[in-house]
């Protein structure tokens, strides 16, 4: 009795052309990518990662700028639309901002400080001959003294 086994043929990949990317620049000749979806891209993958990082930093500058902006009403509007009891009043925002404008006018007007400078003297230090040739020739200081010591040792 002789088994026999089938061989599935090798899948074939799809080579089908899905034509070339549409960068605004019009120059591209990559080939579009595919969605993960399965769907063709207008864009080849380097123009669609670069197309995704411009987007996430348009998206991020946008997203602060509402921020600033609802900051800025929040401040300027005198009463909220919402109650919490855990909120300052709008006068105590103004009065924190007051405080602040006073404290840099303070910065601003006041002079600087002269100081005085400090009267320094060398320590006094009774070292031998001996002494002082040695510290002179571990500082790397040679002079006709120490070399006068030298030869008279």
């Amino acid at each position: 009795m002789t088994a026999t086994t089938s061989v599935d043929p090798p899948a074939t990949t799809s080579s089908v052309y899905r034509g070339r990317c549409k960068y605004k620049s019009g120059r591209c000749p990559n080939e579009r990518t595919l969605k993960y979806n399965g769907d063709i891209h207008t864009l080849c993958e380097e123009h669609r990662q670069r197309h995704n990082q411009i987007q996430c930093k348009s998206d991020t500058k946008i997203r602060f700028v509402k921020r600033q902006k609802a900051l800025l009403n929040k401040l300027a509007s005198p009463h909220s639309s919402t109650t919490n009891s855990n909120r300052r009043p709008p006068s105590a925002t103004v009065t924190r901002i007051k405080q602040e404008h006073r404290m840099d006018e303070m910065a601003l007007q006041t002079s600087p400080k002269k100081l005085q400078p400090l009267e320094f003297t060398a320590p006094s230090f009774d070292w031998s001959d001996e002494e002082t040739f040695i510290f002179t020739n571990l500082m790397g200081v040679a002079t006709a003294t120490t070399e006068a010591f030298v030869f008279s040792v």
